[in-house]
């Protein structure tokens, strides 16, 4: 492991835990009121707006996984589904839960997923959604859709500590270590099976390419930074092709908050080249660029949301009226890659 990833590389479940903890008493994950007024608070505070040239290459490019490179959409949720049976059988068999997730679940998780931050949340989400279904009267013919937004106007840090702690008597970490061992027992079920409800957007894997042949040390420099835990995005990225990420350059769910991990990065590359970096993150939750923009250790670096991933036309609302964000599609990552890097990887 080189320097910058050493101070990050929290293997243990102390660390994970001090992590979730941290999650826990992060802001809400929907974008409420609350919300809305931290994105104009953080504007009002007047930080030094990060120059945004498109043109220029960063020295650091940090890519969040999920929701940027890869669409993990069918896989989260069915996993979900499934370690929530195996966490609470007798609540899913009260509820009448099969083996396979009924299509109003996939429905309604379809609809949560912008909300979900770390992958264990859809077996809470999931819990909701029962919840909410059977007090509608069951039935299969649910209307999947209206379940989650049901579920997601109450949807926040406020509600899943409540889940937690006062309903169900649980550390978020128990249930972080049932959702990657239903991972696992399905992968080792049907590897290809499990890779191939994870597709990657095709933005994703031009950048993964490209970070794989910028390895040798030309700039950018390509992170990933992700919720998700390591194995699972090799894995990924494996099953379509493509070559192991570094895995200096990979820092999943143990290696601290993502404000951290910029952190050590900018640390790290001002040391060893004596200048700050230019660096740019790219996100898919608004909620987390509004982390890193309130930080001001991390007042120069640039943010960019992405409109292919989840997020919903509000939350992409707020990132284009503040000072620090810039929304970009798919054509306008692909340009960018194009200038970064030359010529499309292939």
């Amino acid at each position: 492991r080189t320097s910058a990833r050493s101070p990050l590389s929290m293997h243990g479940l102390g660390a994970a835990a001090l992590l979730l903890v941290g999650a826990r008493a992060a802001s809400a994950l929907v974008l409420s009121a609350p919300l809305r007024r931290v994105a104009r608070r953080t504007g009002a505070l007047g930080m030094a707006a990060s120059s945004w040239e498109p043109g220029l290459a960063p020295d650091l490019l940090c890519l969040d996984f999920d929701g940027v490179v890869c669409d993990s959409r069918l896989e989260t949720t069915t996993s979900g589904y499934m370690a929530l049976r195996s966490e609470w059988a007798s609540f899913a068999e009260e509820h009448g839960l099969g083996e396979l997730p009924p299509q109003w679940f996939l429905d309604a998780l379809g609809v949560l997923r912008p909300v979900v931050e770390t992958g264990y949340e859809n077996m809470l989400l999931g819990r909701l959604v029962v919840e909410e279904r059977a007090a509608r009267g069951g039935g299969d013919d649910v209307d999947g859709a209206a379940l989650g937004s049901a579920v997601a106007a109450r949807w926040g840090h406020a509600e899943r500590d409540r889940l937690l702690d006062d309903v169900l008597g649980v550390h978020s970490l128990e249930l972080v270590q049932s959702f990657g061992s239903v991972r696992d027992g399905r992968m080792a079920e049907d590897l290809a099976r499990w890779a191939g409800e994870n597709r990657l957007y095709p933005v994703g894997r031009r950048l993964v390419l490209h970070a794989a042949a910028a390895a040798a040390g030309s700039a950018p420099a390509v992170k990933i930074i992700t919720t998700k835990q390591e194995r699972f995005v090799q894995a990924i990225l494996e099953h379509n092709g493509l070559p192991p990420f570094p895995e200096d350059d990979l820092f999943d769910l143990l290696c601290g908050p993502k404000t951290e991990v910029l952190k050590q990065l900018a640390t790290h590359h001002a040391a060893r080249y004596g200048r700050e970096p230019r660096v740019v993150f790219v996100e898919d939750r608004v909620e987390t660029l509004l982390k890193v923009a309130e930080d001001p250790e991390l007042a120069g670096v640039e943010l960019l949301l992405v409109d292919w991933g989840y997020n919903t036309p509000e939350q992409r609302a707020v990132a284009e009226a503040h000072e620090r964000m810039h929304v970009i599609s798919e054509a306008d990552a692909s340009r960018l890659a194009d200038s970064w890097f030359g010529a499309p990887a292939t």
